[in-house]
């Protein structure tokens, strides 16, 4: 991420921060760097280059219910913030410099409408949030004089024309592609991953009729010319029946086999002291999601997910990021349950501080019977635990630090 980028963020998280402070919400300094730290780990993983700032914040600087309400109010304040303006003096008869003056004032009125709009619109294509199309659907039926409108530059009316459109009928694509043109930079590069996935979306949904027309609900295939039986293992290929499908072959449906999962089994940490570590478990986890069959997440209760099936890395890191700290640690419980999910000959990937806080029998104890009894266990752990690690524990058993 660029340096001017970067800034750019942290000046917007601690602009939110200090506004939740105001509303009674308590946000540090830990809290806001964080959230930047997460932001670029995010950015990196994506794949895009992109990820909505609003779901750090929300992951970070929201630890209750009722200040999630306060957070969205927040965000649509920052946005739809009005430009404040002096009153004017009132005079019987204007002079010729009060007029030109007045007509000065429209035009700068009518421009900041405009950008203020754009802002708005680059923050619902950001966030697919319906709030942002409304705040512009209000600040545009603002009744304009006819005199002011004699003065306002050509190309913000057109803007404003546009922006108007698409708020309207948000599937007006032509009205967002022109503004994209108008616009450029930033404005371009949303519009552009706006129209992309909405054209992914129709395509995936021509593409499921298409293929529940040729499946007819069978397990066929199309191989040679003729339906065949698919093998039990196999599924269907999107990437390569939307190739298929791009160069004219309508009818026919790619297949590959299923990857069967490594069995990895990854268990994290969300207690409240893992708070302060949230960027290191984004990272770490990152590279085990795709080969995993279970992910286990523990404080003082135990939630266990499948992910075998899961494909869409972007999905998975979404999950990551939207753990909420809080709680107490319990690590032999989320151990005893990663045992009934993998058999002997699997690897588990503990991120942890080691910090029990619950009474149970020793974690460490249950740590290396687990791994004398033929399971591979990998650590992720603070500097501190990782040294106690490496002098008392024995068998098939590997440490690292993240602290």
């Amino acid at each position: 991420m660029p340096v001017s980028s970067q800034s750019d963020i942290a000046r917007r998280l601690v602009s939110i921060a200090n506004r939740l402070r105001e509303r009674g919400v308590r946000v540090g300094t830990m809290e806001i760097e964080t959230a930047l730290r997460l932001y670029k780990a995010a950015i990196l993983l994506s794949g895009y280059n992109y990820y909505p700032l609003s779901r750090i914040i929300d992951a970070v600087f929201v630890k209750r219910d009722y200040e999630k309400a306060i957070l969205d109010d927040v965000l649509r304040s920052t946005v739809g913030e009005s430009v404040e303006r002096g009153e004017e003096a009132p005079s019987k008869k204007k002079g010729k410099a009060e007029r030109k003056q007045e007509k000065s004032r429209a035009m700068g009125g009518s421009s900041s409408r405009g950008r203020r709009c754009l802002e708005m619109l680059k923050r619902y294509l950001e966030t697919e949030n319906q709030g942002y199309l409304d705040m512009i659907r209000d600040e545009l039926r603002i009744d304009t004089r006819s005199e002011v409108k004699e003065y306002r530059v050509g190309g913000e009316i057109a803007l404003e024309k546009l922006i108007a459109r698409f708020a309207l009928n948000p599937r007006d694509y032509s009205a967002l592609a022109r503004i994209a043109l108008m616009e450029g930079g930033e404005t371009a590069i949303l519009a552009m991953r706006h129209l992309s996935s909405k054209r992914k979306r129709r395509v995936a949904e021509q593409i499921a009729s298409m293929l529940a027309k040729l499946s007819g609900g069978r397990r066929l295939r199309v191989k040679g010319g003729k339906w065949e039986k698919t093998y039990q293992r196999e599924r269907i290929d999107i990437r390569r029946t939307l190739v298929l499908k791009s160069r004219g072959k309508i009818g026919e449906v790619a297949y590959r086999r299923r990857r069967k999962a490594a069995n990895i089994v990854l268990i994290i940490d969300r207690s409240d002291s893992m708070r302060k570590h949230a960027d290191k478990i984004v990272e770490i986890a990152s590279a085990y999601l795709n080969k995993a069959s279970h992910l286990v997440l523990f404080s003082d209760e135990v939630k266990v997910t499948s992910i075998s099936s899961w494909k869409s890395r972007l999905y998975l890191l979404d999950q990551i990021l939207d753990l909420s700290f809080h709680g107490y640690t319990n690590i032999t419980m989320a151990l005893r349950q990663a045992r009934r999910l993998a058999k002997p000959g699997s690897t588990l990937v503990l991120i942890s501080d080691l910090q029990q806080t619950i009474k149970d029998h020793s974690p460490l104890k249950l740590i290396e019977d687990l791994g004398k009894g033929g399971y591979r266990i990998i650590i992720y752990t603070t500097k501190e635990s990782s040294r106690v690690l490496g002098t008392t524990l024995r068998g098939d058993i590997t440490t690292f630090s993240f602290g």
